[in-house]
């Protein structure tokens, strides 16, 4: 398991835990400026995080190791069985880095280089707001699809963090307390001990 700290690759080592294999890390450090190393580039030509190494494989992309790691070490425990559910979960996979993240690190550009401005300033948080307002409806039980941890929640909880450290979360006190319910995952806690917090303290 390639780790870069401060990354999306705390997810896999979430899940790892969660299932509870043995695993090896392979820790890479952010180079200033806040880039991943060039180590990485050497793992996969994306030259990011997470990747894993397994039975010959090279895997990267969160969602993809997250569902091979439930299929082939976790028979599947999470992931929905019902197909209303698969389908709902499968679109929360995509929706986290998608409709979720990607208006949230551009956001964070923005902030780490002296704000977004104008009309691409409201593109910007007209879409934060659509897909935060998504997660407020959606996150009314215990997780994000029904009473059972799934790897959709594994997935969205590193945007989550993210729309906190940006000042967003206290509009939207649902999603705020469903990430601090995931928050609470003993498996989650551990994680962080191995491979530190999901965002940079910055």
């Amino acid at each position: 398991m390639h780790h870069l700290d401060f990354s999306r690759s705390t997810r896999v080592l979430w899940l790892l835990e969660e299932i509870g294999i043995e695993y090896k890390v392979v820790p890479h450090f952010r180079e200033p400026g806040f880039r991943a190393p060039a180590s990485l580039r050497a793992v996969h030509d994306l030259g990011k995080a997470p990747v894993i190494e397994d039975d010959g494989l090279t895997i990267a992309e969160s969602a993809v190791i997250l569902e091979y790691l439930d299929a082939r070490y976790a028979h599947g425990r999470f992931s929905p069985a019902a197909q209303i559910d698969r389908l709902r979960h499968a679109e929360a996979l995509h929706f986290a880095e998608n409709a979720l993240a990607s208006p949230l690190m551009t956001n964070l550009y923005g902030h780490l280089t002296g704000g977004l401005v104008g009309t691409f300033a409201a593109i910007v948080a007209r879409d934060v707001e659509a897909a935060l307002g998504h997660v407020e409806r959606m996150a009314t039980g215990r997780y994000f699809i029904g009473d059972e941890l799934t790897l959709a929640d594994i997935q969205l909880a590193y945007p989550l963090e993210l729309a906190s450290y940006l000042g967003f979360l206290p509009e939207y006190p649902k999603a705020e307390a469903y990430l601090a319910r995931l928050y609470r995952r003993d498996a989650l806690s551990r994680a962080i001990a191995v491979g530190g917090p999901m965002r940079s303290p910055l």
